[in-house]
């Protein structure tokens, strides 16, 4: 494959990249983060979506990456990378995995949905977004089949992780795609205090409780909410729930408890009018 002129590395001032926060004494403030779920569809940047292996372009630039979160330095480096696809005039591409590797092999949860994280990537930018299905069929493609993906693309330049491994048992690395693709190196970004802002470290501190300080690493202004089907229930006050949940104790005041039960979600709102336990099937128990 014909390699192609592209500015060297660095050009575009990826070393210099550190983030400002001090990771993460206070908690995140409105000013500077982001807002995507208050912005119209109309305002943000025309994007389209395709599965694998359906995209073909004479030209782009691509980033590889699973993007959980599309944290701090996530969009630290994106802004960089639609940058310079903005400067060539080609589309800027994203490339990445539903679910995220490391959730599909059990070894995290996933910090944000794929729809979110796609109008996340869509609010910073990206012409395109391929979302591939991380499927076990997908995960034995040979290394090749995936840069034959790749070409279709007619990347003028790639942007990928230092430590990016693809194909087959991860026998794909970077010294192959540089041997095909003008390759980018995406460095690692890090706080003000040294250390690297990932999507492991902020799982981290939300397991902590340290909400505030991952909440400022995400750099998303939202609030926090869950999707899912809700089922209403209603009960006598003092009896025991219909759903046969053990309580250790009656709630005579206003609150609602959110807990995870034999894998499912569960919300008891208690002191309210109507007790939420047997399933109601009318408007007026709503």
């Amino acid at each position: 494959m014909t390699r192609r002129n592209t500015p060297k590395r660095g050009a575009f001032g990826l070393h210099r990249l550190r983030m400002r926060p001090s990771c993460c004494s206070k908690p995140p403030e409105t000013s500077g983060m982001f807002e995507p779920g208050l912005f119209p569809a109309s305002v943000l940047p025309p994007s389209v979506i395709h599965p694998d292996r359906a995209l073909s372009l004479d030209a782009s630039v691509v980033t590889i990456g699973a993007f959980d979160g599309v944290h701090r330095g996530h969009q630290a480096l994106i802004e960089v990378f639609v940058r310079q696809a903005r400067e060539l005039g080609v589309p800027a591409v994203v490339y990445t995995f539903d679910p995220p590797p490391r959730v599909a092999f059990g070894a995290a949860e996933k910090l944000i949905d794929t729809r979110e994280r796609i109008r996340r990537l869509r609010f910073l930018g990206a012409d395109h977004i391929v979302l591939a299905h991380f499927t076990t069929e997908y995960r034995q493609r040979s290394p090749l089949e995936f840069i034959e993906e790749l070409a279709a693309l007619s990347p003028v330049a790639l942007w990928v992780g230092d430590d990016f491994r693809f194909g087959r048992d991860r026998a794909g690395d970077t010294a192959l795609l540089a041997r095909h693709f003008d390759l980018q190196l995406l460095p690692k970004v890090v706080c003000s205090g040294g250390e690297r802002v990932s999507s492991s470290r902020i799982r981290a501190l939300f397991a902590q409780g340290r909400n505030a300080e991952a909440d400022t690493l995400l750099g998303w202004q939202q609030p926090w909410g869950t999707e899912g089907i809700l089922l209403i229930y209603y009960g006598s006050p003092g009896r025991r729930p219909s759903l046969r949940e053990p309580l250790e104790h009656s709630i005579s005041e206003p609150r609602l408890i959110a807990a995870t039960v034999r894998g499912r979600f569960v919300i008891n709102v208690s002191g309210v009018p109507i007790t939420p336990w047997r399933r109601s099937s009318t408007a007026r128990d709503r």
